[in-house]
């Protein structure tokens, strides 16, 4: 088989070795490109659930201090004297005017 198809093939089996190399070589920084996302994004993925963990503890401890303060008024209500006309728990007994 001579002639121009026999000159394409032979001229088609010494590229493809480049081919191949070039193909490779570029895959191989694609693969390089993507671990190094990869660990970037894990490492950004690490820091938020480091910060998501803070911010539960922190909530954590407000839902504490707001319990802790109920409680607190509500031993202050309790505590109280109970007088007609005066605000429970207002240890200055200002009458409530919008009773009277």
């Amino acid at each position: 088989m001579d002639g121009p198809q026999s000159r394409i093939n032979v001229d088609l089996s010494n590229a493809l070795p480049d081919i191949s190399r070039e193909m490779s070589s570029q895959l191989n920084a694609r693969e390089q490109s993507l671990a190094a996302k990869n660990r970037s994004l894990s490492n950004e993925n690490n820091q938020l659930e480091n910060s998501n963990r803070q911010l539960r503890s922190e909530n954590q401890g407000l839902k504490l201090d707001i319990r802790s303060l109920e409680q607190e008024m509500r031993a202050r209500d309790n505590d109280a004297p109970s007088v007609p006309g005066y605000a429970a728990g207002n240890d200055k007994g200002q009458m409530i005017d919008d009773f009277f």
